[in-house]
């Protein structure tokens, strides 16, 4: 009787798609002076422009391909090594033995770098994780009014150059050669912002009729909470309620000024939302 034995078939491996050759390949880039050797999926980020460059045909094969190697590599330019270091750092989780990049990770100048790149290559998931990180640990809440501005309108970050006007405008004073005119000219303001800025703070406060019961003395005034409500114990007077001195004093309503920014800012704060979809 003839004995037969089954033969044993090994299935093909199948790649999945996004761990493929393809991805996982290294790709060499030259940023300033300095080549990095990396993963090709790191750069091939969907909307990103590199997506795009990466469509495209390249001349040449093998090693003479843009990218596939040291003596060829994909060169960046506008972009600083010790900024693209933080960034790698940010998007690719490395091993506790890797050396740390040159800014301390987590800090300013850090988070700084991996936004400003985030920012330029529409990387969105490491853009949201950055202000989100920056937010945390309070860089941008001990910034000036005007650097919270310049900031959000550089990075597309709405809710900074709310935060910004919001704080101006809480002001008790505003005055119009510091929105100009400040020590740096990268932050002065337009003619339109600050106009509409001045118009919010000056026409859109409350009027209060003379002898009523409200407190002005400056701790009020200073913690924004002149016209939270009739006062029945100041913070600043102890339980004395004082009184208004002029007919035409016109106080800040604290809680209506972020409605009243949102609505005269909506067209600028919506485009800088639309940036990044966030």
């Amino acid at each position: 009787m003839e004995c037969t034995i089954p033969s044993i078939s090994t299935p093909t491996p199948v790649l999945r798609d996004f761990f493929n050759s393809y991805n996982m390949a290294t790709i060499y880039v030259k940023v300033e002076n300095v080549v990095f050797a990396i993963p090709r999926y790191i750069l091939n980020f969907p909307g990103s422009p590199f997506e795009m460059m990466f469509k495209l045909p390249q001349p040449g094969d093998g090693e003479r391909k843009e990218g596939a190697s040291e003596q060829n590599p994909i060169v960046i330019e506008g972009v600083a090594a010790d900024d693209f270091e933080a960034f790698l750092h940010a998007f690719h989780s490395l091993p506790g033995n890797a050396p740390t990049p040159k800014f301390a990770v987590g800090g300013e100048d850090y988070w700084l770098a991996v936004l400003k790149l985030a920012t330029m290559w529409r990387y969105g998931d490491l853009h949201k994780r950055a202000v989100e990180q920056m937010n945390k640990n309070a860089i941008v809440s001990r910034k000036t009014p005007l650097e919270m501005i310049y900031l959000g309108r550089k990075y597309s970050v709405p809710a900074w150059v709310k935060d910004g006007y919001v704080t101006l405008c809480s002001q008790e004073h505003l005055k119009l050669e510091d929105l100009a005119q400040p020590s740096s000219k990268d932050l002065a303001l337009d003619w339109k912002t600050i106009a509409t800025l001045l118009y919010i703070w000056g026409c859109e406060r409350l009027p209060l009729t003379i002898n009523k019961q409200w407190c002005d003395c400056k701790p009020m005034i200073d913690q924004n909470l002149i016209v939270a409500t009739v006062v029945t114990k100041c913070r600043g007077c102890g339980p004395t309620k004082k009184k208004t001195q002029e007919s035409n004093y016109r106080a800040i309503d604290a809680s209506a000024i972020p409605n009243l920014i949102s609505r005269h800012f909506r067209q600028e704060l919506s485009g800088l939302n639309d940036n990044f979809d966030l």
